[in-house]
């Protein structure tokens, strides 16, 4: 590996969150998910979500070390997708643009942060291109 390489090869500094979560929204909807690490040398996660609505998805969480960038795609039922890719990231909260499209093919943009309350609890916010704010709480449930 080059010098360049090697100095762009820096682990994500999010700490996954792994496990079983609850997802509770301001909206009044809510989900499950579950992150695995895909393996000790690779810096990715694979999440399985189970919405309120009876959308499932599945997810592929992963790292860009030259960009340091953090990104999410996940993929439901009826062509419904998410695709999340956080431009700030650090240890305890992270930054990004989400692209989604619901199962009745509306698609929403937003801006998403993710402040870590504790291990056990993460915050999140989603701004709407109208201004409107979701909140969302993920607790570890297991």
């Amino acid at each position: 590996a080059s010098k360049e390489t090697e100095a762009t090869d820096s682990p994500c500094p999010w700490e996954w969150m792994l496990g079983h979560w609850t997802v509770e929204r301001s909206d009044g909807s809510s989900a499950k998910v579950h992150w695995d690490k895909l393996g000790s040398n690779v810096d990715s996660v694979v999440g399985k979500w189970w919405e309120s609505d009876g959308n499932e998805f599945q997810e592929l969480v992963g790292w860009e070390p030259d960009r340091k960038h953090l990104i999410a795609h996940g993929y439901g039922f009826r062509g419904s997708y998410f695709s999340v890719r956080f431009n700030e990231v650090s240890r305890n909260s992270m930054r990004g643009f989400l692209r989604s499209r619901d199962m009745e093919g509306v698609l929403q943009m937003s801006v998403v942060h993710l402040n870590r309350v504790s291990p056990k609890e993460v915050q999140s916010k989603i701004i709407m291109a109208d201004g409107s704010i979701v909140s969302e709480t993920f607790r570890r449930s297991k």
